[in-house]
C-alpha cells in the first residue's frame, strides 16, 4: 500500500492551520523610548531596589556572624549539642494566630488596655480579625475562650 504525503493535507485542514497560528510568535512590538524623567525615574527605582537588597545582604551578613560568634563563645561540651540540628515536630495543638494578633500583644500606650474592644469593634465594622482580637470570639483552636487566662 503506497502511502500518500501528507504535508499536503496537513496545510489544508483548517484546524492544522489555526494551530500553526498560534504557535509562530507574535511580532515584536516597537518599545518607545523613554523620556529623560522617565529614564531618571527607572534609575531612581534601580538605586533603590540595590541598595534593599545590599542591606538586606548586610543583615543576613551580621546576623550569620553573631550565630557564629555565639557558638563560638560557647564550651565545647555545649557547641557540639548546640550544633546539633533539631527535628522535633512542633506540637500538634498549637495555636496559630491567622487574623491578628492577641489581645495581649496590643501595646497599652496607644490608649488601649489589653483587654478592651478594637476601635474597628466599636464602630461595627467587626470582621474576623476585629473580632478575634476583642477577645469575644473563638480561638485558632475552635474553643471559644481556649486555655488562656483571660486578661483583667
Amino acid at each position: 500500500m503506497k502511502r500518500r504525503p501528507t504535508a499536503d493535507l496537513d496545510e489544508e485542514n483548517p484546524r492544522v492551520k489555526t494551530m500553526v497560528a498560534m504557535l509562530q510568535p507574535p511580532e515584536p512590538a516597537e518599545a518607545k523610548p523613554l523620556t529623560p524623567a522617565e529614564q531618571a525615574a527607572v534609575q531612581l527605582f534601580q538605586q533603590q531596589r540595590v541598595a534593599e537588597h545590599h542591606a538586606w545582604v548586610k543583615d543576613m551578613s551580621t546576623k550569620h556572624k553573631l550565630q557564629q560568634a555565639a557558638l563560638r563563645a560557647l564550651p565545647e561540651r555545649l557547641r557540639v549539642l548546640a550544633m546539633q540540628p533539631d527535628h522535633t515536630p512542633f506540637p500538634l495543638n498549637r495555636k496559630f494566630l491567622f487574623d491578628s494578633p492577641p489581645a495581649s500583644y496590643r501595646d497599652p500606650s496607644a490608649g488601649k488596655t489589653p483587654g478592651s474592644a478594637s476601635a474597628a469593634t466599636e464602630a461595627g465594622g467587626a470582621g474576623k480579625g476585629a473580632e478575634a482580637a476583642s477577645g469575644s470570639g473563638k480561638q485558632a483552636g475552635g474553643k471559644p475562650g481556649g486555655s488562656r487566662k483571660q486578661q483583667r
